[in-house]
């Protein structure tokens, strides 16, 4: 039979035990959904590629490479809240860390093919046959015709004639020939996509734990906020991420 201060002892660590084993509560909750990853812009390759470099900026990421040419852009690691809880364990003893997230940004910024309206070859000129100076390259009508009456140059009416002459040699120029071409109309649409690289970084020691873990990612949240600082900065509207 147990002595009354051995049972006391006996009961005290069990509860110890079971109060160490369960010391601290993880904090850190995932995001109750995925926000994507991939947006297009109604605004051109300038525009955006300007709004994704200061978007990372104010998102606290720092640029390590980008090339406009191929649109890609890397960041180097940067801290972007919490990541899931981790168990340290000593012996018998254990507790909840709650480590920090880190996370390395790639990102393409790239045109969509045929965004906005294409430019317009110029149009055909005016003017009859034969009627002034030939119309300038892509002019309506048809090629000069020969002249009327006694042989003449093509173009010619009645006497000789300079190519296109009306009537006496170098006759002055008739209707207007092609009109200028128009430049392309409207900005064009760009996509951006962003994929993320994330570690778990305890700050201190922790048993059984290392220091640093790469982990998979469980919610698009930073991508997102990127994507929609990058939105605000051109003007576009898109659903507001959760708050930090």
């Amino acid at each position: 039979m147990l002595k009354p201060n051995l049972i006391s002892l006996t009961l005290m660590s069990a509860a110890l035990l079971s109060a160490s084993c369960t010391l601290g509560t993880p904090k850190y909750n995932p995001p109750p959904k995925n926000y994507p990853t991939l947006f297009t812009f109604n605004k051109g390759m300038n525009d955006v590629w300007s709004a994704a470099t200061k978007s990372l900026d104010k998102l606290g990421f720092t640029v390590s490479s980008s090339d406009k040419a191929s649109g890609k852009i890397e960041t180097e690691w940067a801290n972007s809240g919490h990541a899931p809880a981790r168990k340290c364990e000593y012996g018998v003893n254990s507790y909840w860390e709650n480590p920090s997230r880190r996370q390395q940004l790639s990102i393409v910024v790239k045109k969509v093919p045929g965004g906005g309206v294409p430019a317009r070859p110029a149009a055909p000129g005016f003017g009859a046959p034969g009627f002034g100076q030939p119309a300038a390259p892509g002019g309506f009508g048809q090629p000069v015709q020969p002249g009327f009456g006694q042989p003449a140059a093509p173009g010619g009416f009645g006497q000789p004639a300079a190519p296109g002459g009306f009537g006496a040699p170098g006759a002055a120029p008739g209707f207007p020939g092609a009109a200028p071409a128009r430049p392309a109309v409207g900005t064009g649409r760009t996509m951006v996509i962003v994929v993320s690289k994330g570690e778990s970084v305890l700050p201190e020691d922790c048993g059984n734990q290392p220091g640093v873990i790469e982990i998979a990612n469980t919610d698009t949240v930073t991508e997102y906020r990127f994507l929609h600082a990058v939105g605000q900065m051109v003007g576009q509207q898109m659903e507001a991420p959760p708050a930090e």
